[in-house]
């Protein structure tokens, strides 16, 4: 729900979620605090994204599709991008959901047309167009 608000530009209603969802735990509090405080929502999203992304690297245990969404929404598409290719090289059983519009809007409008996220889609052999 925070992405798809996010998304829509309401983030406020965005960061509220967050800021309920990771309540019980102090670390991304902090970085989700001390990011939006640096830099606004896009901060605190990549602070977010960049505690979650050292977690999964240690420990593997979180996903890396929940990694790239958050990258993708505080403006990262290259990480959020290479975090897409984790996910395919893992075998990530929502990866294909990327290609579908109502999965994330922010795919649509910021990555449809990047040559990366084409790749990946390719790589999956799902559409790279849209059909009307």
């Amino acid at each position: 729900m925070a992405e798809a608000l996010g998304g829509k530009g309401m983030y406020d209603e965005a960061l509220d979620i967050y800021r309920k969802m990771f309540a019980g735990n102090a670390e991304i509090t902090t970085a989700l605090e001390d990011g939006f405080e640096k830099a606004g929502y896009k901060g605190a999203a990549r602070a977010v994204a960049d505690l979650i992304a050292e977690r999964q690297r240690k420990t593997g245990n979180i996903g890396d599709l929940p990694v790239s969404g958050i990258y993708l929404e505080a403006g990262e598409y290259e990480l959020a991008i290479d975090w897409y290719e984790k996910a395919f090289e893992n075998h990530s059983p929502n990866l294909p959901l990327i290609a579908t519009p109502s999965f994330n809007p922010l795919h649509d409008e910021s990555l449809r047309s990047n040559p990366w996220f084409q790749e990946v889609l390719r790589k999956m052999n799902l559409p790279v167009e849209l059909k009307e």
